[in-house]
């Protein structure tokens, strides 16, 4: 009879031990998932200030030419659309045109229609090469700029998961094109957002 309490009481003490085992286990997993959970929002709070910053010398600025070239250097291979509009180019395709470089934008937002190639023989050469532009509107659509907001809604056009592109900028030297950006001459920088707020480029507008 003592043999069995005894028996029955180191069963208990296993019982429990294992218990308190299991407990301290799940505590450590919970600690170390809410540390991951901390590291990877630390993360990508840092990888958005990192983003910003980025972006920070175009956000409604006054800039150069020469940081216009320096813009769409920095932004080279990346998915960023560059929409740059020089007095010639507005003199040429009209007040609402923009030249589109990197990444490329849907002609229209809501249909996510392809990007307009430039046909214009001014623009376009066999020197050059080929150029895509860009139209801003009030239109249902459009890449626009809504009253009072500081930026410009747009979207990047995607085809077979990839946004198509074109780093094609030999006519921002070209003397005599109209897409040519002299170092000297001033342009208004303006943020290009999407639907959720993501920030997908940036729209140059030459002011003198």
């Amino acid at each position: 009879m003592v043999a069995e309490v005894s028996d029955m009481t180191k069963t208990g003490a296993t019982i429990m031990l294992v218990a308190a085992l299991l407990a301290i286990i799940l505590n450590i997993m919970a600690m170390s998932t809410s540390i991951l959970n901390s590291g990877q929002n630390a993360l990508q709070s840092g990888t958005d200030a990192i983003a910003g910053t980025q972006y920070a010398p175009y956000d409604n600025k006054k800039v150069t030419g020469a940081m216009v070239i320096t813009a769409l250097n920095t932004f080279q291979g990346q998915d960023v659309a560059i929409c740059v509009q020089t007095n010639a180019i507005r003199k040429t395709l009209g007040k609402d045109a923009y030249i589109n470089y990197g990444g490329l934008l849907a002609n229209n937002m809501e249909s996510g229609s392809s990007p307009t190639k430039c046909t214009n023989n001014t623009v376009v050469n066999t020197i050059v090469g080929e150029a895509y532009q860009i139209t801003v509107g009030a239109t249902s659509g459009d890449m626009r700029q809504q009253s009072g907001q500081p930026w410009y809604e747009g979207l990047l056009f995607v085809q077979n998961g990839i946004v198509s592109v074109n780093y094609n900028i030999k006519g921002l030297s070209a003397a005599g094109n109209p897409q040519q950006v002299l170092a000297g001459s001033r342009y208004s920088s303006t943020l290009i957002k999407d639907v959720t707020g993501n920030i997908i480029g940036i729209v140059f507008t030459q002011v003198s």
